[in-house]
């Protein structure tokens, strides 16, 4: 694949990924494809509007997923989470994260769960 068709593919898995991520936050909350992706790709997050994460979205046909959560981790600054959202092409999209991480979003969500 050609280096542009393989920026436009991942340009349309970003918007897709924020198109997905949107449908299911608040109405306040507005995610959208970040616009920095169009300049330094380390300026925003590819998908932008969830201020604790900083999320890397790879639209590949098998995509790295250690590369892509390490490209995140380097570029998220302090106080938001790095993971990468694989797209791999035909197959379900994964996100991968920091076990640590994890564990704190699993124990915040049993903290703040309605029983």
């Amino acid at each position: 694949m050609s280096g542009r068709s393989s920026r436009i593919k991942g340009a349309v898995g970003e918007r897709k990924t924020a198109k997905e991520l949107d449908e299911r936050c608040p109405d306040h909350i507005k995610v959208k494809r970040g616009i920095g992706q169009a300049r330094a790709g380390n300026e925003v997050p590819d998908v932008d509007g969830i201020d604790c994460l900083w999320p890397e979205v790879k639209t590949q046909k098998r995509a790295n997923m250690r590369g892509a959560y390490r490209q995140a981790e380097e570029a998220a600054p302090p106080g938001r989470i790095p993971l990468a959202i694989i797209r791999d092409t035909g197959k379900t999209p994964l996100v991968v994260m920091s076990w640590k991480d994890w564990l704190d979003l699993w124990q915040e969500y049993w903290e703040t769960r309605q029983l």
